[in-house]
């Protein structure tokens, strides 16, 4: 599913942006201050990708983190977010309420926590007792998941009933599990100054009986005063806070047989003058959210996030819901708060039956402000939404995944769920096409979220139509485009001064929408070399970015990529190298916009290499095969961004449908500056066969790139294009 919640919208960063997993230090590595990711791991199995994002049409995103889940294999899918005024973040599985703040601290789950302890695949804790998946205070990838199925089994079996209360200690031997880390002090409770009263927190479920859960507290006379995020054990508990307007929420989630079944969202205002009880009641949330859309559909998934503003408007955190389970969720009626603000943001990700004629979907974001009504109900018009014409590529069969954040004009978003489906297909979007909603998609070719394309950010408009295709092949390095004009951009080919900068984007699509290749070590190789002038090699290195120091004097530069790829997700463009030669001297001024780094961190005195580049889009069904007979692929050819290159004076395109042993000339028709289309015949010999592709194009300044991309395509049997 999609789910916006949290602070700050996600999604692209700049293109180029190289997750920090994969770069390490040093000379060659990632510009500083590009955008970086994190893939962490949760105790229960489930991973959770970090993102930091910069800022984006005034959004407060500037360097906070956003988040997407990827649930483990047999996991709910539910989780709680937490976002702290500091920023850190904090995703909880539904299944630890009932034990959080007592056997489980939540430092567990404080993702930002994680990121700064490098948890990508082992977790430190902590334990006192013994606990499944827990060897030598470490729980690992390969034991996390026995940890989180124990913890589900553990959560349903002490409320078979749907409640959240459990006897005794967890698995019966846990008395306390912990992150090992001095992070953890972080997120400790606040301690009030001045005088503060004793409030007692109770928490009762749809049944009327005590329940586990953890509560959001703020005070909005002043947030500063007191705002924490309050564990509620077996249904109560007593916190100490100054006098104050407070506003108090609490997520409810029901299970039958492990199966979420629904959930309750509570809210209460009280003024504390002495000291007092407040009771959330779950049998008070009797506003059902639903939605009716244009066209029949199934809702998938759903979710919410709250968001309190204290009396002087400043937003104080989020406090989030979200599900891969379409659960009923209901909300409890409540006037507007007589103090600060109150917004409430509904998701919803809706399927079409199985029986459509074409698949589509609807991605739905809602606002409420202030009072919470009895009727909770949507009618959707056609003419609200926005149609995303979507093809999803894939070479293999394969489960492709979906983030899709819904961005809103005050803070809002930062979070997600994948949604699965299988590829390749081509399908309808709907989403509402509103000025002041921005979307931002991520999709995955893998279970584990972490071979992604990002698209940029994007608004609709109500009423229109919108075509992307999506790993159309065939895919090849390059160098993309920025997707945000005002955040940092790390140059893809620049030279400051005498230093050059290479950052190679490992795979661009046919649209130029750039594919990071990073599920594990071994699955995508790469070899970068750099040659001076006379021959001598400057580079060579098994990352595809480099920054060598160059002489001053004007001379030709030889670069060579070669890359190999063999992850079971794909089956073509597996090996491809790509040559370039460019002339280059000494750079004392700024052809790049002031947003680009290059070598020392800035865009001062810093030039674009004008090296080609080269945009193949074959003619292939969304299989990535071509029938026999008549072939075509649109070619156009450029230079890296923002460079200065020479006009185009020749082109060539070549196939070979035996490896490379002999060639095809493909006849070329030029259509604009740099732009051709071409076209060839695949012989009925080549049915089952990958076909090697072989471009080469030189510019006025003699700049020249040769290309050669093995399996760009593969012929299949029957006539005509796709």
């Amino acid at each position: 599913m999609a789910l916006g919640l949290g602070l700050v919208p996600a999604g692209a960063g700049p293109a180029g942006a190289v997750p920090a997993e994969a770069a390490p230090d040093g000379p060659g590595a990632p510009a500083a201050g590009a955008p970086t990711e994190r893939t962490v791991l949760l105790v229960t199995g489930d991973r959770v990708i970090v993102r930091d994002m910069p800022e984006h049409r005034g959004t407060p995103a500037d360097g906070r983190q956003t988040v997407t889940v990827v649930p483990r294999e047999g996991s709910t899918g539910s989780f709680v977010t937490e976002r702290r005024a500091d920023g850190d973040v904090s995703v909880i599985p539904s299944s630890a309420l009932p034990f959080l703040g007592d056997e489980l601290d939540p430092s567990l789950f404080d993702v930002s926590a994680l990121v700064r302890e490098g948890a990508t695949d082992r977790v430190p804790v902590e334990i006192e007792g013994r606990a499944p998946g827990v060897v030598d205070g470490t729980v690992t990838a390969q034991s996390a998941p026995e940890f989180g199925a124990a913890l589900a089994e553990a959560a349903a079996g002490a409320a078979p009933d749907g409640a959240g209360v459990r006897p005794g200690r967890l698995f019966g031997t846990v008395e306390s599990l912990r992150l090992d880390t001095s992070a953890r002090d972080a997120a400790a409770a606040p301690s009030p100054e001045g005088a503060t009263h004793p409030l007692e927190l109770r928490a009762v479920d749809a049944a009327g009986a005590p329940y586990g859960t953890r509560f959001s507290v703020v005070n909005l006379d002043d947030s500063g005063k007191y705002t924490d995020f309050v564990a509620v054990p077996d249904g109560g508990t007593t916190i100490d806070v100054p006098a104050g307007h407070y506003e108090i929420a609490g997520y409810f989630p029901a299970y039958r047989s492990g199966v979420l079944t629904e959930v309750r969202f509570v809210v209460r205002d009280i003024a504390v003058t002495g000291a007092g009880t407040v009771t959330l009641d779950a049998r008070t949330a009797t506003a059902e959210v639903g939605t009716t859309t244009p066209h029949p559909a199934e809702a998938v998934s759903n979710g919410m996030t709250y968001i309190p503003q204290e009396d002087s408007g400043d937003t104080v955190f989020s406090y989030g819901w979200i599900s891969k389970e379409a659960a009923p969720l209901r909300l409890c009626p409540a006037e507007a708060s007589p103090v600060g603000n109150r917004r409430i943001v509904l998701e919803e990700h809706d399927r079409s039956p199985q029986d459509a004629r074409r698949p589509y979907t609807y991605d739905l974001s809602f606002t409420l402000e202030g009072r919470i009504g009895e009727d909770q109900h949507r009618v959707v018009r056609r003419r609200d939404l926005a149609a995303l014409d979507r093809g999803y590529y894939a070479d293999v069969p394969r489960r492709t995944g979906q983030a899709r954040i819904v961005s809103h004009p005050f803070p809002a978003g930062g979070f997600a769920l994948y949604q699965y489906f299988a590829a390749p297909e081509r399908r309808t979007e709907y989403v509402l096409g509103k000025p002041d909603l921005t979307y931002w998609d991520t999709v995955t070719a893998t279970p584990d979220g972490r071979a992604v394309t990002r698209l940029a950010p994007a608004t609709y408009r109500a009423g229109s139509t919108v075509r992307t295709d999506l790993l159309r092949g065939p895919p090849a390095p390059g160098f993309a485009e920025p997707t945000l004009k005002d955040s940092p951009f790390p140059c893809g080919a620049c030279r400051q001064d005498d230093s050059l900068q290479l950052r190679v984007d490992q795979l661009l699509d046919s649209d130029g929408h750039q594919y990071l290749d990073l599920n594990s070590p071994g699955k995508t190789t790469s070899r970068l070399t750099v040659l001076s002038p006379d021959g001598a090699p400057l580079a060579d290195t098994k990352h595809p970015y480099a920054t060598v120091e160059a002489p001053a004097e004007p001379g030709t530069y030889r670069l060579v990529y070669d890359q190999t790829r063999t992850g079971e997700w794909f089956r073509q463009a597996s090996v491809s190298r790509t040559e370039w030669t460019v002339t280059s001297g000494h750079s004392a001024t700024r052809t790049v916009p002031s947003t680009y780094q290059c070598a020392d961190g800035t865009a001062e005195r810093c030039s674009a290499l004008p090296l080609l580049t080269a945009r193949a889009r074959l003619d292939t069904l969304i299989d990535a095969t071509m029938p026999v007979g008549p072939a075509r692929m649109d070619l156009a050819f450029g230079h890296a961004p923002s460079a200065r290159g020479g006009a185009i004076r020749g082109a060539k395109a070549e196939v070979s449908f035996d490896g490379g042993t002999t060639w095809r000339t493909a006849r070329l028709s030029r259509q604009a500056d740099g732009r051709y289309t071409a076209r060839w015949f695949n012989p009925r010999s080549a049915q089952g066969k990958d076909v090697t592709l072989r471009l080469r194009a030189r510019d006025a300044a003699g700049g020249t790139l040769p290309r050669t991309v093995t399996a760009a395509y593969t012929v299949s049997s029957g006539s005509g294009g796709g």
